[in-house]
């Protein structure tokens, strides 16, 4: 059983965390974005929608089911996104790593 909120299954969480999330650490653009003085102004920025994006057709060869019911739904992708910024600290992580470039 995993520590997040129960909207999310265990698949999901996988995916965001194993899949998505480090693929998205390793951006330089949004390493850079992370430094903005705010979460709203990173949440709103079109790069992290077209990251986010990118890496889930990157891995529609391997996680097929996901990545096609995420590009089948914005709402899942809004899904992917609030998780990443909420229980998975994506922001809070990018702004450690631009600290360290």
């Amino acid at each position: 059983m995993n520590n997040f909120p129960n909207i999310y299954s265990d698949s999901f969480i996988d995916y965001a965390l194993n899949v998505i999330k480090p693929r998205l650490l390793e951006m330089k653009l949004l390493i850079q974005q992370a430094e903005s003085p705010s979460k709203e102004i990173f949440e709103n920025s079109p790069d992290l929608e077209s990251s986010i994006l990118n890496v889930i057709l990157d891995s529609l060869p391997t996680h097929t089911l996901l990545s096609k019911q995420l590009l089948d739904s914005a709402q899942m992708r809004n899904s992917l996104k609030e998780f990443l910024l909420g229980p998975a600290q994506l922001l809070e992580e990018l702004r450690e790593k631009s600290l360290s470039v």
